[in-house]
């Protein structure tokens, strides 16, 4: 994929996921959770889809995305904050994980 192809690409995830923000904001007033969630989950998917373009990382499954996403952003974030011996456990197992090369980790 070319370079500009490839920021076009990653500017339309973020736009998606922009999208998914406002209308979760519209669901959550409008008392419709079930669906809010929904929206959250695709929300979380499409800039994590965007993060694996720019930081270079393939795959073709849905749940690997997510679990890449999770163990290179969100978990490592909350053990950098919180410094709390649980979280630094799932943080030591996810990074394991990783460095083994199982981007399955924590999709189970």
């Amino acid at each position: 994929m070319k370079e500009e192809d490839r920021k076009a690409l990653i500017e339309h995830r973020i736009a998606k996921a922009d999208d998914a923000v406002r209308d979760v904001e519209f669901l959550i007033e409008s008392k419709r959770l079930l669906l809010a969630v929904n929206r959250i989950y695709f929300g979380i998917f499409y800039i994590i889809s965007a993060l694996s373009l720019k930081k270079d990382f393939h795959t073709s499954k849905h749940q690997q995305l997510i679990g890449w996403g999770c163990i290179a952003y969100l978990i490592v974030s909350l053990w950098q904050k919180s410094r709390n011996p649980k979280i630094d456990g799932l943080y030591l197992s996810c990074r394991y994980q990783q460095n083994s090369g199982n981007h399955n980790a924590g999709t189970d």
